[in-house]
């Protein structure tokens, strides 16, 4: 075997012979690249657990949002009931007081008499005016409505402005 490379003064080199520093140089490209892939994996990897981690609070939002308004549906079912079974006792309570059956139980149990036509009988009929509210007007509330009936409510609003 010619020990120059091609006739000029350099040794021509066997594989065995080959420098130690191109093999070290070699081995450190391949721990470099290695390192990169993995710095490149723990990249992917800690984005993709921003991603499920973002994902999930978003969907817990919704999730109290939905438990919020099922609640306050409820409530107003219940709120509605209630109403209605206090209406039906004051119904009841203004149809067992009669005039006949009142005048009954003052004579009968009471002792009570009507007035002779001698007697004279006061009477005093001032009034003060007043009203009542029986129900409340529902306004809209944000929460009850959730983040679509605001959206919504807010594009109506949007709509309104331009007409």
């Amino acid at each position: 075997m010619a020990r120059y490379y091609d006739g000029t003064s350099a040794y021509q080199l066997t594989y065995d012979q080959q420098p130690m520093h191109t093999t070290q140089s070699r081995q450190s490209q391949k721990a470099q690249a290695r390192a990169r892939a993995l710095k490149r994996r723990m990249r992917m990897f800690v984005s993709l657990i921003a991603v499920f981690a973002t994902a999930c609070t978003i969907l817990y939002g919704n999730v109290i949002i939905i438990q919020t308004s099922s609640k306050a549906e409820r409530l107003q079912e219940e709120l509605a009931a209630i109403t209605n079974a206090n209406n039906q006792k004051m119904l009841d309570l203004e149809r067992s007081v009669d005039l006949k059956k009142v005048e009954e139980i003052a004579i009968n149990e009471l002792g009570m008499m009507r007035p002779e036509k001698y007697q004279t009988v006061y009477v005093d009929v001032t009034q003060t005016n007043y009203a009542e509210v029986s129900e409340a007007p529902q306004t809209d509330n944000p929460g009850v409505a959730g983040t679509f009936g605001v959206i919504r409510k807010s594009i109506a609003n949007l709509l309104a402005y331009f007409n």
